[in-house]
């Protein structure tokens, strides 16, 4: 069982890694589209959708620490260590993707479809 509850809280750690990575990577592009609002008026839209998909990712993660606490309670804190585990080790990777949020907001930013 308790091989099993590690397990559960490395998944939510990476989960969660990702979630923030997301939500940041979100505020990023959000802060791209509110510097080009005079380049598109139509940034304002992008802009309000980057940053309400960054709270949703953000809200998410948090989440997770409410979830993690709730089950902590019922099994005495069992393996917990596994979800900073899985939010450092493979969760760190999730970090790569925050260029890449950066990379298609100058794009949509300045007009370009991005598919």
């Amino acid at each position: 069982m308790k091989l099993l509850l590690y397990a559960l809280y490395w998944f939510m750690g990476i989960v969660m890694a990702m979630g923030a990575a997301c939500a940041f990577g979100m505020a990023i592009a959000g802060i791209i589209a509110l510097l080009k609002i005079a380049v598109r008026l139509r940034n304002i839209l992008l802009m309000g959708g980057y940053l309400l998909m960054g709270v949703i990712a953000a809200l998410l993660t948090w989440s997770g620490f409410f979830i993690a606490g709730w089950i902590g309670d019922r099994t005495e804190y069992v393996g917990q260590t596994g979800l900073l585990v899985g939010a450092v080790f493979p969760g760190i990777f999730s970090l790569a993707i925050i260029p890449q949020f950066a990379m298609i907001a100058l794009k949509q930013t300045s007009g370009i479809k991005v598919e």
